[in-house]
């Protein structure tokens, strides 16, 4: 399944508003906000698969990781121990692109 920009933003939008409602627990979130997040995801999906909580919850471990990685990329560059092979993880640059702009308008 390609996740869209679409999709992402569906997903991260309904994430975001269970959060602010104090809703994420462990800093993560529970199996029942990632069900009613695929709800709102499959509305954006054109495809045959089924969107499901694992979908969503697997892609948002996958937008956590390379936020946590780009973010030791952004220290190592201040400290110029900076690697640029590092950046070959980040083989989806609109992800990125959107993670940042997502978390800039926070």
């Amino acid at each position: 399944m390609f996740w869209t920009e679409e999709m992402m933003e569906m997903l991260v939008d309904g994430l975001y508003e269970v959060f602010e409602k104090g809703g994420a627990a462990d800093n993560s979130f529970k199996k029942a906000t990632f069900e009613q997040v695929a709800e709102k995801v499959r509305k954006a999906y054109n495809g045959s698969i089924r969107v499901t909580q694992q979908h969503c919850k697997n892609k948002w471990a996958d937008l956590n990781a390379k936020w946590s990685h780009l973010c030791f990329l952004h220290n190592s560059k201040r400290n110029k121990t900076y690697d640029i092979v590092d950046f070959d993880t980040f083989k989806d640059i609109s992800v990125i692109h959107f993670v940042i702009e997502f978390v800039v308008e926070l």
